[in-house]
């Protein structure tokens, strides 16, 4: 009965959005238009700057925000101070953010290279690794300011970002010990850095067959207790290792000045 409230409650809000957002003021769609008309010059020149004539932005746009109050739905709109827009180089995509206040950019060009250095320094297997993730704060791929293209620039950078890193492996690993990540440089980079944190999550199944259905609730999972974190669904909640056949996982959590490190199986 508890789940069918959540669920009804849910879709409910999801329609109002819906609808809605369809009906947001025509000042607010204009100050969207005016942003997006004023600001994509300079966002298209930004892309330019850092990456090069042969760079290209399109698909830029300037959202308008739709918020919803609680406990009792009031609505508010509002025009995004950030222009979103997609960025090709060499035939690639990437996603950009331009702040139209702070004038600066950020985009997940170099978020490949940033993050895989973290996973490439952890003491695993690579070719038993089944899925790779890195996910911001909201659930997105991390993005980061466009200058920024090396670990070390990130840890040093004015930009917060705070990361999950995610590894899906075949391999055991009962055998590892706090010892063998609390020296890792990259690791170490973090931990010193001045608005970086985040959480390794690294995660043993039994079945590879689980890894993507694992993957979609990773950020819901806490690993970093003693206790197995637990799923929900309409038959109650259940253990996610029963769940996702998982063997063991550990979880490494890295904030300034601090590593804290869990082992679960």
């Amino acid at each position: 009965m508890k789940m069918k409230k959540i669920i009804m409650i849910t879709i409910f809000l999801f329609c109002l959005i819906s609808l809605v957002s369809c009906g947001a003021p025509s000042e607010v769609k204009q100050e969207a238009e005016e942003r997006l008309k004023k600001y994509k010059p300079i966002f298209e020149q930004k892309v330019k700057d850092v990456y090069g004539s042969d760079a290209k932005l399109k698909n830029v746009k300037c959202d308008v925000n739709t918020n919803v109050g609680s406990p009792v739905p009031s609505v508010s709109y509002s025009a995004n101070k950030y222009l979103t827009g997609t960025i090709s180089i060499s035939g690639r995509n990437y996603d950009a953010n331009y702040d139209t206040l702070k004038d600066s950019m950020i985009d997940n060009v170099h978020t490949e290279d940033i993050c895989s250095s973290v996973i490439n320094a952890l003491p695993l297997d690579s070719d038993k690794f089944i899925q790779v993730k890195y996910i911001d704060s909201v659930g997105y791929e991390p993005k980061f300011e466009s200058e920024v293209d090396s670990l070390e620039k990130a840890a040093d950078s004015d930009f917060g970002n705070i990361i999950t890193f995610v590894v899906i492996t075949s391999e055991d690993l009962s055998s590892f010990k706090e010892d063998d990540f609390k020296d890792i440089p990259e690791l170490q980079t973090i931990t010193n850095s001045k608005n970086m944190s985040g959480t390794i999550k690294i995660v043993s199944i039994k079945d590879k067959s689980k890894a993507s259905s694992l993957m979609g609730k990773i950020r819901d999972l806490n690993f970093s207790y003693d206790t197995h974190p637990m799923v929900y669904d309409s038959s109650g909640n259940k253990d996610a290792f029963d769940v996702y056949g998982i063997r063991n996982a550990i979880s490494i959590k890295l904030n300034p000045g601090n590593l804290v490190y869990n082992y679960m199986d």
